[in-house]
């Protein structure tokens, strides 16, 4: 059985349940949040007899023992019951993640796309720019402070030519809804006018690199897939492609990633424990690829759908087999 770990907003939940379903795979569909208040979990260890755990799902009950593989989606944090005192619901959230951590510990020894710790600790930007440098990548000189004296000696370093980037995704509005946060393009008087900012909170700096494509490289167990974006057509996606995606998809390509810079990609992969990941570079007008982030849970249907590759057939043949290995997927071999 595969447990799917995720929360009801995962735009890639129905695709891939329908390709699993497809296929004849045994699917659960755990949405982390719901636990408390929606979801039980028992675990019963007793002296001499065999533990037992399971998940009550709204659909049916989980044997643990059952558990192959887990994909590690989206979860999201356990929510508490609303009618609880602002104290009491931090005691449950607190409770219910030490839960569902233990829980994930327990089910170490399965198939993990990704294993938690590794997708944590991979999540860091820092972390990752580290390991991608000492594999060989080329990276951004980049910067992390909240000293504005480094940040004004690193935009001269840069001959003025900065970017910043926040290291979440997503900042909230005032009524708490999501809003993206896009990399930004930094001029001097742009600096000065927010430099006392800077000591508010911690942010990322990095010089800019001028484009000629971007890449996003989908690496799936063994496989590689890697499609080329053309950001540079419109002035608004030149410094962030993401930027263009309310306005209709770019125009995107397969594209064969050099030998060596693949090689480095997946050595960067093997360091960070992780099977699954997109990895974003810039390809620069004389034809060097830049490492910029891997994302460990990133979107990816959106490739297959503008490209043709075969993204979903390979995940979820590598969800069923259990294995980083995987074998060619059924579907295609029938082709």
């Amino acid at each position: 059985m595969i447990l799917i770990l995720t929360n009801e907003g995962d735009s890639l939940q129905e695709p891939a349940l329908s390709a699993l379903a497809s296929k004849g795979a045994r699917v659960a569909r755990f949405n982390t949040c719901d636990f408390p208040q929606r979801v039980g979990i028992t675990l019963s260890y007793r002296d001499r007899e065999t533990d037992s755990a399971a998940i009550h799902l709204p659909d049916g009950r989980v044997d643990v023992r059952d558990i192959t593989t887990v994909w590690n989606r989206r979860p999201l944090p356990p929510i508490p019951d609303p009618r609880l005192k602002p104290v009491d619901q931090e005691f449950v959230v607190k409770e219910s993640q030490h839960v569902l951590d233990s829980l994930w510990h327990c089910l170490r020894d399965r198939f993990w796309v990704n294993p938690f710790d590794s997708s944590r600790a991979a999540g860091h930007k820092p972390y990752q720019l580290q390991v991608a440098r000492s594999v060989g990548l080329e990276i951004p000189r980049t910067l992390l402070t909240n000293e504005t004296q480094e940040v004004e000696d690193f935009f001269e370093r840069c001959g003025g030519q900065m970017i910043y980037k926040s290291l979440r995704p997503f900042a909230h509005r005032e009524d708490g809804t999501p809003r993206g946060v896009f990399t930004t393009r930094v001029e001097r008087e742009h600096l000065a006018a927010r430099l006392e900012q800077i000591t508010l909170a911690p942010c990322l700096f990095q010089e800019y690199i001028p484009k000629k494509s971007e890449l996003r490289v989908t690496i799936i167990g063994h496989r590689t897939f890697t499609s080329e974006i053309d950001s540079q057509q419109a002035e608004h996606t030149k410094v962030d492609w993401r930027r263009g995606v309310l306005r209709g998809p770019l125009p995107q390509r397969p594209f064969v990633l050099p030998e060596h810079v693949e090689l480095r990609a997946r050595e960067l992969m093997r360091r960070l424990g992780l099977v699954f990941g997109c990895l974003d570079f810039i390809r620069t007008p004389d034809d060097r690829f830049v490492f910029l982030e891997v994302n460990p849970n990133g979107q990816w249907y959106w490739v297959e759908r503008d490209t043709g590759m075969p993204l979903l057939a390979h995940f979820t043949e590598m969800l069923i087999q259990g294995t980083p290995t995987y074998g060619e997927p059924v579907d295609m071999r029938r082709a």
